[in-house]
């Protein structure tokens, strides 16, 4: 390594570093004693295992969208939080809510959502990290750093993820650890973390398809492996009778399709052009923004074919990790349940790998239509809502299309630090 390269690696990591805390010190100033909708439901499932109180773990509003999960959750977020605070339902399994409920039972909820503020903001801040090394030394990490932090204050997103104060910011982390670790070589440490991820969500499950396609068997069987020994702990812990309740309400969930300016799902557009239901909603909340329509089981199977579709394309084309990934994570989040605006967090900590050289104009068109600046426009100008949720599916689509491309980082097997 020669004097200059070395002052350049300095240069790099301390840029990175400095970046990061700047991020880190944003976020927490921003959302810092915040009621976050997302967490509370994370926190008072917590709760009632400490206390006992099983049965309520695991209840939700008729539509299963639109409040509070219970009466009971209701009014402890009416005694404990702001004037108005939600208390939502709980979609995860029942061994979260028996690790975390020694430290809902010891915090107060704000101190608590702070907690996991701080945790996930460190935690995407580290996101940047993961993603320069998957995507190979295609920059400087001066220049990756300066991108991937200006991508994380410009997307909407992002603001929204910490906003709701989301656990899919600490998946998105352990995803972006699962391919870090496989374009390393480290394999079982690849499918342990990514069936960790799956087992906190379903979703991350879908994107062992890469290994598939790389004909990687060992960290695919290390990964199902791992949900399976989770599972099998959880029912150690927790009990058949709190799993049997947990199907239930991922069964509801399904039943149900929620229209909002921030599901960016290809399920939602089409009932918010009107061409997939006759039938009005069954809830409607002008105030609150949001539309409940019936699900179809066709929708998810249609999501699924479609899904399948762009992996097969993927196997054709071939292309660097780190477009692989981009491809099927972002169609993960357009043709499968509820694609969320804050699912595009992972996405968007790859998109710095494609700003640059052919790629760089739909790159940055797909960022501009999740930005913030557009999305306050929705907001402020009364637009349908049809508006926001097809400029969400068309940066998807433009996301899809940059990974189908097969740019963006390198193709090489490992990576190294000092590439700056």
């Amino acid at each position: 390594m020669t004097l200059a390269h070395g002052h350049a690696v300095r240069r790099g990591n301390v840029i990175y570093l400095a970046c990061a805390t700047a991020f880190v010190a944003v976020i927490w100033v921003t959302f810092r004693g915040s009621w976050p909708p997302d967490l509370s439901a994370v926190y008072f499932g917590a709760l009632s295992y400490a206390e006992g109180d099983h049965h309520l773990i695991y209840l939700s509003p008729e539509m299963f969208f639109g409040g509070s999960a219970s009466d009971a959750w209701s009014a402890r977020a009416a005694a404990l939080g702001p004037e108005g605070a939600l208390a939502l339902p709980y979609v995860y399994a029942p061994i979260w809510a028996a690790v975390l409920a020694p430290v809902a039972a010891h915090l107060d909820p704000v101190r608590f959502f702070d907690v996991a503020l701080l945790v996930h903001a460190v935690l995407c801040a580290a996101g940047v990290g993961l993603a320069y090394r998957i995507a190979g030394p295609s920059m400087s990490l001066t220049r990756w750093s300066l991108l991937s932090f200006g991508v994380l204050l410009v997307a909407s997103p992002v603001f929204i993820s910490f906003w709701l104060n989301q656990p899919q910011i600490f998946v998105t982390f352990l995803i972006l650890l699962a391919f870090e670790r496989y374009k390393s070589g480290a394999l079982i440490a690849a499918g342990i973390i990514l069936g960790f991820a799956a087992a906190l969500k379903l979703a991350p499950a879908a994107l062992a398809l890469i290994f598939v396609l790389d004909r990687a068997w060992k960290p695919l069987c290390v990964s199902v492996g791992t949900g399976l020994a989770l599972l099998g702990i959880s029912l150690l812990v927790a009990g058949p009778d709190l799993h049997y309740a947990f199907l239930l309400q991922l069964q509801k969930a399904g039943n149900f399709l929620i229209v909002t300016p921030l599901n960016y799902g290809a399920e939602a557009l089409f009932p918010a052009v009107g061409g997939m239901f006759d039938q009005p909603p069954l809830s409607l909340s002008e105030t609150a923004g949001y539309a409940i329509y019936a699900s179809s089981a066709w929708v998810g199977v249609a999501g699924l074919v479609c899904y399948l579709i762009v992996a097969g394309m993927l196997f054709v084309a071939g292309g660097s990790l780190v477009a692989r990934l981009m491809a099927l994570w972002a169609a993960l989040i357009l043709f499968g349940p509820l694609g969320w605006s804050h699912y595009l967090i992972g996405p968007l900590l790859l998109l710095p790998a494609f700003l640059t050289g052919r790629t760089v104009l739909p790159a940055l068109l797909a960022l501009g239509l999740v930005s913030s600046p557009l999305t306050a426009l929705h907001a402020t100008t009364g637009l349908p809502v049809v508006v926001p949720i097809a400029c969400g599916v068309s940066a998807i689509l433009l996301l899809i299309g940059l990974g189908l491309r097969g740019g963006g980082g390198s193709q090489g097997a490992s990576i190294y630090a000092g590439q700056n």
